[in-house]
């Protein structure tokens, strides 16, 4: 399918993505991602398509993940995860990206393939969402994400490492020094205590932009300098395979 006179890049990925493949008989594919024809919609398009279609560094060592499930399936529930987003920039991009290989980690920043991943910074537990309370639970949490108002965040220049529950894996952390976030988990953990739902609330921690995993913690130490202040723009909830988004003001 050629692409448009304009040669542009994400003319191109317009295209790719209108374009509606037939499968059987009258079944057609949906679009893979929703845009305007609005030129402004660009960067918007390529960031929904980073969120939607990111991949985990490929792990190919049996030993690193032990075979074990990271979230424990259950008949009824949703897995969910709450997070906020940022895109670095290229500089930060490659900064962070050599620092992964400085302690020889999987960058979290790109893909194999070199393609920008957006970083999080986690607001909930693996949280358990019954099936007929779904909706109930992203409607609240859109309603909450409209009154939260998140400035510039100041991050620490000391990278720190933290592993998972399971102590399979050791991730590289960037603090977050202000103390923004941690007003927005301690309303967070208001939804998630309801009565509807009794959810497990996050207990107090210091916040962190995590953008390296490895399985064992390096020796050395690590100082970054590019990511001192962030701007956090969106609130991510990751229920099940699906991803909804909601802007910060």
């Amino acid at each position: 399918m050629p692409c448009s006179p304009r040669g542009s890049g994400f003319d191109c990925l317009r295209q790719l993505y209108s374009f509606q493949a037939l499968v059987g008989v009258g079944e057609r594919l949906m679009p893979l991602v929703e845009y305007s024809d609005d030129d402004d919609s660009d960067e918007a398009i390529l960031q929904e398509t980073q969120r939607r279609y990111q991949h985990g560094p490929r792990l190919m060592d049996p030993g690193f993940h032990q075979h074990n499930r990271t979230i424990s399936h259950a008949d009824g529930f949703y897995p969910t995860h709450v997070y906020l987003e940022y895109f670095a920039n290229a500089h930060q991009t490659t900064e962070l990206g050599s620092l992964a290989d400085a302690i020889e980690f999987n960058s979290l920043v790109t893909t194999d393939l070199g393609a920008s991943r957006p970083l999080h910074v986690s607001l909930s537990d693996t949280l358990m969402i019954p099936s007929d309370a779904k909706d109930r639970f992203l409607l609240l949490l859109h309603q909450w994400s409209d009154s939260v108002s998140l400035g510039p965040q100041r991050m620490s220049s000391q990278v720190r490492f933290l592993e998972n529950p399971t102590k399979e894996k050791v991730f590289a952390v960037i603090p977050v020094e202000s103390s923004g976030i941690s007003e927005l988990i301690v309303g967070l953990n208001k939804i998630f205590a309801r009565p509807e739902w009794d959810l497990p609330v996050l207990p107090p921690s210091t916040p962190h932009l995590s953008f390296a995993v490895g399985s064992l913690e390096p020796i050395r130490d690590l100082q970054q300098t590019s990511l001192r202040e962030v701007q956090f723009k969106t609130l991510c909830v990751r229920m099940g395979s699906r991803i909804h988004t909601y802007a910060l003001a």
